[in-house]
């Protein structure tokens, strides 16, 4: 009976991994669909090029790798704050701990 938690949650973690792949597959595949009946009725390159723009739901921006660092540096200091009990963090700071 203590061997079936793990083995349950190795289970679990595989389950939810491929369910989620399958739903962005056919959540992708309308779509996909889409794009091919479109692109079939059209003669110009340039249009379909346009079309497969508008699907593109990546960011345009480049990613500001410094703000998720300023949020994890606040973070830390907030952890620490409300954690640590104050004598603790009295006694690190002389060096006693």
């Amino acid at each position: 009976m203590s061997d079936l938690i793990p083995i349950l949650g190795i289970l679990t973690g595989i389950i939810v991994r491929v369910a989620v792949f399958i739903w962005l597959y056919l959540e992708g595949k309308g779509k996909r669909e889409t794009i091919l009946e479109i692109a079939k009725n059209m003669d110009d390159p340039s249009k379909v090029e346009d079309l497969l723009g508008i699907f593109d739901e990546r960011k345009k921006q480049p990613i500001d790798y410094r703000r998720g660092d300023v949020i994890t540096l606040f973070f830390g200091i907030a952890y620490t704050f409300s954690v640590l009990p104050p004598w603790d963090l009295s006694l690190r700071a002389s060096g006693f701990w």
